[in-house]
Parts: C-alpha cells; structure tokens; sequence
C-alpha cells in the first residue's frame, strides 16, 4: 500500500506477474441531503460527481481528519481481505511515517 496525498495505491500480485496496483481515492465523500458516507473507491459507482461534498484527511501534507484517514486505511486494508485490527484481539498495526522537521 502506497500513502499519497490524492490517492492510495493498493496492489499485491505474486512476483512474476506485473503489479497493477488500484488507484482508490484518499477521500470519503457524502451525497448532498444524504447520511451515508462513501469511503475511497465506493465513491466510483456515482455517476454525477459534483452531487459529492468531499472530505480529504490530507491538507498540505499534515493530517487534519484522523478519523476520515483511519476510513479510508479500512477501506483499502478490507479490499485485500485484511480485518483492521482495533487492539482487542492482540494483533497491531504498525504506521511508520516521516518525522516532520523544524
């Protein structure tokens, strides 16, 4: 899994063949007048974007939405077929990130 700004790739093929990763969204966005929210490529079946009021977890490369990340982490760890461990079970997660500079 690859961690950008605009977008998380997610790809996982055996060696020989070629990687193809899916581009999903890093982003959750909410019809207008609706509840549910759609997380990353669930965002895809809406045939008119500009009904969307999109989120982005990511503004100028700090998080500001902790929780809209943490989404779209379940969201992709889920298309692999990998349970986002919430602590409780004895399995962990480890996010190793850059540290920021003064």
């Amino acid at each position: 899994v690859k961690h950008g700004l605009m977008s998380v790739e997610d790809g996982h093929t055996p060696a020989p063949a070629p990687l193809h990763p899916k581009l999903i969204p890093n982003a959750t966005g909410k019809l207008k007048h609706q509840i549910t929210t759609l997380v990353g490529d669930e965002m895809d079946a809406i045939h008119n974007k500009n009904q969307l009021e999109l989120k982005r977890p990511l503004e100028r490369g700090y998080c500001v939405d902790v929780g809209c990340q943490l989404d779209i982490w379940r969201r992709v760890l889920s298309l692999e077929g990998i349970a986002a461990a919430s602590g409780t079970n004895g399995s962990s997660l480890l996010l190793q990130g850059v540290a920021k500079g003064r």
